[in-house]
């Protein structure tokens, strides 16, 4: 089988304060479990996340790209994953290291993938970013090495300036998006169950924008295996 992505749940705040906390949300054992962030803030210092909990999981932060870097409003990127065999249902808190103007979220989670290692690693195969900072983009392509495996899936996260529709890139499939016209910072999430080294979203304006995308690892059955049964005849024979 192949990697299954789907969105559990997305949102935005706008309250101005360090905090921002998602829908409660259900994840599913043993599944890797992606939470995408950007954030604006009305300074000159580079917004972050410094922490964010929820759902009796541990949080790690995969990579972090600031794509507005002008002196009194900047916005950046993020992209954090877990994985829990017995994960709560709840609410995922976001906790930035100072106040921000707008947070906004996507929480996606990733079945039939590798569960080895701690907390989704072993579902990680590689990151990359990029970013544009001059604000003259209509698009972004963020790209990867050459996946180690066909049965690997793509995942991409873009964050861009305000008042602008983004767009997923060719044959993927969005998973959420917020818009700019109701916040002034962006967020689209995207993946594809196949192979793509050139991760992309257009924007249709010229915009800040920036971007993650991840190599998502495929569940492999050990050699042996018994994956299922067929009847020939009558008689059921093992098929491995």
């Amino acid at each position: 089988m192949a990697v299954l992505t789907t969105n559990l749940t997305s949102g935005s705040d706008s309250d101005g304060n360090s905090t921002a906390t998602t829908a409660s949300i259900s994840p599913a054992s043993n599944n890797l479990i992606l939470l995408s962030i950007t954030l604006r803030n009305g300074s000159s210092i580079d917004p972050s996340v410094s922490s964010v909990s929820g759902n009796g999981l541990t949080w790690v932060k995969i990579d972090s790209t600031v794509f507005d870097n002008s002196s009194t409003s900047r916005r950046t990127v993020e992209l954090w994953r877990s994985m829990g065999a017995s994960p709560s249902t709840g609410a995922i808190t976001i906790t930035a290291s100072e106040n921000e103007t707008d947070i906004n979220w996507s929480v996606d989670q990733s079945s039939v993938i590798d569960t080895s290692g701690t907390n989704g690693s072993g579902a990680i195969v590689q990151s990359a970013k990029n970013q544009d900072t001059a604000g003259t983009a209509t698009g972004l392509v963020v790209t990867l090495a050459a996946f180690g495996s066909a049965s690997n899936a793509t995942f991409g996260v873009f964050g861009t300036d305000e008042v602008v529709t983004l767009t997923g890139g060719s044959g993927f499939t969005e998973l959420a998006k917020i818009n700019g016209a109701s916040t002034p910072v962006s967020i689209l999430t995207e993946w594809k169950s196949t192979n793509d080294t050139t991760v992309d979203a257009t924007t249709g304006a010229a915009v800040f924008i920036g971007g993650i995308a991840i190599e998502i690892k495929a569940y492999v059955a050990p050699a042996g295996t018994i994956t299922g049964l067929s009847s020939v005849t009558g008689v059921s024979t093992m098929v491995i």
